[in-house]
């Protein structure tokens, strides 16, 4: 619907963008999740001494998993959205063929999603403990550290998606459904009368934006700690590697998240967001998943350039993404030597 909001400014070639681009960013975010879990899936397969699953592995494969539905649900984007009959002030939004149970499947799914960046800022909170504490994974999992996140991330997005679907709290937000009033933004407009849920933007604060706040201070502090860490200590070089994978994530995160925080400030402020920004916005936010697995397929592919230099790039990648049973066991044993390693006692350095 296109009633008075931040976004009437928009042209109905501008509402095409914002609509179509982000399906192609969510496809390359669905496909970095994708690989992520089939490396994990092949590599233990390829190699029995390769253990994947460790504490910041286990998060990183989370963060995929629930990043594939979130992604589907984003591409789908207005398709969702019920359409309304049109009035002077209500008009459907391009792309608009849903109905309420559309909207409330992708609804619960984006609310889903909200574990990703949760899981990432439990990722960096691990890097902390190992880097600037040097705490051993041992001691973490004695001290029931992975227990407590996973029971914190899942119960909260679990719990709030299904809340949203039984107190029916999924409306049109503009793109997709999410937390809002019906119509969409009746309480700016005194035009609107609203219909369902008024109050729509508690919920919105409390089981959206909340949680991506808390984890947007945790990340940035958890940076400044690992960048202070590397910058005042003589690291070994297996943490140092650490610290920069670590970095990596987390400039993968603010990447994503920056701008919305961006725009959601400016509709606080002066109530509108500029296309410009909500075009990046529609551009880099889908993406999470396509650059974790960037940051994560970094470390193998630089191993592997060392170890095979005259081998042709798509070789390399080829090779890190779905080892082959000829050349696996080679090829691991290089790999498994970088950051990634798992054939060190949990005491040792961080991989």
């Amino acid at each position: 619907m296109r009633n008075t909001s931040h976004s009437d400014q928009l042209t109905i070639q501008q509402e095409k963008a914002l609509v179509w681009i982000p399906r192609l960013s969510c496809l390359l975010s669905l496909l970095g999740s994708c690989v992520i879990i089939h490396m994990f899936r092949k590599r233990r397969r390829h190699d029995s001494q390769y253990n994947p699953f460790r504490i910041h592995h286990r998060f990183i494969l989370l963060m995929s998993i629930f990043d594939i539905p979130s992604s589907i649900a984003y591409a789908v984007g207005t398709t969702a959205i019920p359409r309304i009959e049109e009035t002077e002030v209500l008009e459907n939004r391009y792309g608009t063929i849903g109905n309420v149970y559309t909207c409330r499947t992708q609804g619960f799914f984006i609310q889903l999603g909200v574990a990703v960046p949760m899981y990432n800022a439990a990722l960096t909170i691990f890097y902390v403990c190992s880097i600037c504490y040097n705490i051993a994974e041992d001691k973490l999992s004695r001290h029931y550290f992975e227990e407590i996140i996973h029971t914190i991330v899942l119960t909260f997005s679990l719990i709030t998606s299904v809340i949203g679907i039984a107190l029916d709290l999924f409306h049109d937000v503009h793109f997709f459904c999410w937390f809002g009033e019906y119509p969409t933004d009746c309480t700016r407009d005194p035009d609107v009368e609203c219909t369902s849920h008024i109050h729509s933007g508690i919920f919105r604060f409390t089981f959206g934006f909340l949680p991506i706040i808390l984890s947007f201070i945790a990340i940035v502090v958890s940076m400044f700690m690992i960048y202070a860490t590397v910058y005042n200590l003589n690291l070994l070089a297996e943490r140092k590697q650490a610290a920069i994978q670590a970095l990596s994530f987390i400039g993968a995160y603010l990447l994503t998240w920056t701008l919305p925080f961006t725009n959601l400030i400016l509709l606080s402020t002066i109530g509108r967001v500029p296309f410009s920004t909500n075009l990046l916005q529609a551009i880099l936010l889908p993406m999470q998943g396509f650059f974790n697995a960037m940051v994560y397929i970094r470390p193998f592919i630089a191993t592997l350039r060392e170890l095979y230099p005259n081998k042709p790039f798509f070789w390399i990648i080829r090779s890190v993404i779905s080892p082959s049973n000829q050349h696996g066991s080679e090829q691991n044993t290089g790999i498994n030597g970088t950051i990634d390693t798992e054939r060190s006692p949990p005491s040792a350095s961080l991989e």
